[in-house]
């Protein structure tokens, strides 16, 4: 008997400790919650409903401390943007070198001309002339007939007739092709022929000359003083006298400028 009174008070003991332990323990969370503002009781419904609530972590060491979910959000959405930013001041790199080297063999310049002679089915209504002015551009393509060589090329400008004895004019603008090949050598330059055909103001047209080709040895350009006939079947007038027809032909006497364009890269 005295040993069963004995382990009941050893019990009771035992569990009079351990009620005063959970309740310090109790009231120990409940100045931390107060700390965050939270009330013991409602602490796991404000963890649970509020999405930036405050968890426990664990770092490298072990040791467990309180983070908010909303810092972690809000790094997260700083990182996306930063990178959105870098994507979108990426500049891709352009190789000018690459660009030269494609564009070597090709020239482009301009072309100065005037009518030194002029004649055609109009007749000789047409008789002030003014100057004749383009685009030429030269390409590296080509082919190889007999022992020429010859290059391709196209031209555009604009020509333009006026007469004295009435308001009317005779002009318009040319898009041609043209064929170009060196015929003779000389020591300060070469002799070269030009052939083409196009539109020439309102119908079909075609062009033949010579020109001189002298080049600078310090400068990637050409010049070239030239001579050369031109025709359209069909100025686009109308002709007012019995016999005469819409065709127009003059010959040009002028200047061509060519640069390699490649040389700017």
């Amino acid at each position: 008997m005295k040993r069963f009174i004995f382990l009941l008070f050893i019990v009771l003991s035992v569990s009079g400790y351990s009620q005063e332990s959970i309740d310090t323990l109790g009231f120990e969370l409940g100045e931390t919650n107060l700390d965050f503002g939270i009330e013991p009781d409602t602490l796991g419904q404000k963890m649970a409903g509020d999405s930036s609530a405050y968890y426990l972590n664990t770092d490298s060491s072990g040791y467990e401390y309180m983070m908010d979910k909303s810092l972690l959000s809000e790094s997260a959405d700083s990182t996306s943007s930063d990178f959105a930013d870098d994507q979108k001041n990426q500049r891709i790199p352009i190789d000018i070198e690459a660009i030269g080297a494609a564009l070597i063999g090709y020239t482009a310049g301009l072309d100065l001309g005037y009518p030194a002679y002029k004649h055609g089915g109009l007749g000789a209504g047409f008789d002030q002339s003014s100057f004749v002015y383009g685009v030429v551009v030269n390409t590296p393509y080509g082919a190889a007939i007999g022992p020429f060589e010859i290059g391709f090329g196209v031209q555009w400008g604009r020509f333009m007739f006026a007469s004295s004895t009435s308001s009317n004019e005779l002009s318009g603008i040319y898009l041609i092709g043209t064929a170009n090949t060196s015929i003779y050598e000389t020591s300060h330059g070469t002799v070269s022929t030009q052939v083409g055909a196009g539109y020439y103001g309102a119908s079909i047209g075609v062009t033949a000359g010579l020109a001189f080709d002298y080049a600078f040895h310090e400068l990637p350009l050409v010049v070239k003083p030239y001579i050369r006939a031109n025709a359209t079947l069909d100025s686009g007038v109308i002709p007012t006298d019995t016999g005469d027809t819409p065709s127009y032909a003059w010959f040009n006497i002028g200047i061509m400028g060519s640069y390699d364009i490649s040389t700017l890269f």
